[in-house]
């Protein structure tokens, strides 16, 4: 038996016919609603609901916290913190590191298998754009100072030492130009004597010195330490920015570092100046005409 065949100009036609949608009470059989459709109207009217419905979610889901539901999305909050953890858990390696080496170097001197003087004592620094904490910070400076006394005391074998009768007599540069915003004065423990400046003056060495300390302090910034002779060391703290390095030589009246506000005891751009001479600290205006 053949099979029939479908007329394509009926199957069209199907689109076109016209029914009607009829609502009916079912107690009264009267009708509430009508409307007429076709089989093309009915198509089109699924589709449009389909999309809006589909458009609905896709909005509702992108503009509320729903989409934090979905795996790869994460909050800003989440970010933040899981970048901060990742800094610190660095910055706990990095040192962790550091002590390993340090551990490491001390054992080997216990042991007598070299002498501390022959310590390679500039491995024992990290890198200085590490955030350490001031524990690490003062142990660095401590290193650091016992690698130059040594060589501060093979240059001074060389070069004429400051007498007593000249030291009282030498005048240093003036560190920075500013206002004296706090004198210095020991019965509130404060051993130096701030200067008010505009934030990027040029602060300049005191005198002819080698810098054993140039690092970042949470509570002071970025700081300088410069030894002199005679024992004396000149402090620099809250600067904005350094432009010396730790083991650099400097002479009297060069640019060591910017005037800045860093540091969290900073309420303001000026530079902590602290002058200390055998272990003690000491009046800057005893010796600096400000």
């Amino acid at each position: 038996m053949a099979k029939a065949h479908s007329d394509p100009q009926k199957e069209r036609s199907k689109l076109f016919d016209k029914f009607k949608l009829v609502v009916v009470n079912d107690d009264t059989f009267e009708e509430v609603y009508t409307q007429s459709l076709s089989r093309l109207n009915a198509y089109i009217i699924i589709v449009f609901a389909i999309s809006a419905i589909a458009l609905l979610t896709f909005v509702f889901t992108a503009t509320t916290p729903l989409r934090y539901l979905l795996p790869g999305i994460e909050s800003a909050t989440v970010q933040r913190q899981v970048m901060s953890l990742a800094v610190k858990t660095d910055s706990i390696y990095q040192v962790m590191e550091r002590n390993k080496r340090y551990l490491n170097q001390m054992s080997s001197v216990i042991r007598g298998e070299v002498s501390y003087d022959d310590l390679p004592k500039d491995s024992l620094l990290t890198d200085p754009g590490l955030g350490l904490s001031e524990a690490v910070l003062e142990a660095q400076k401590n290193v650091a100072m016992l690698s130059l006394e040594s060589e501060v005391r093979r240059e001074d074998q060389y070069n004429p030492l400051i007498t007593e009768d000249s030291f009282e007599n030498l005048m240093f540069y003036v560190p920075v130009d500013g206002v004296i915003s706090q004198f210095y004065d020991p019965l509130s423990d404060h051993l130096a004597i701030d200067i008010a400046a505009k934030t990027g003056s040029a602060v300049k060495a005191v005198a002819d010195a080698t810098v054993i300390h140039a690092e970042w302090s949470t509570a002071t910034g970025y700081n300088l330490i410069l030894i002199h002779q005679n024992n004396m060391l000149s402090v620099y703290k809250h600067n904005g920015e350094l432009f010396k390095k730790q083991g650099d030589a400097v002479r009297a009246g060069e640019v060591i570092a910017l005037v800045g506000d860093t540091g969290e005891l900073s309420t303001g751009a000026h530079l902590h100046f602290e002058l200390w001479r055998g272990g003690k600290p000491i009046d800057p205006q005893n010796y600096i005409n400000f």
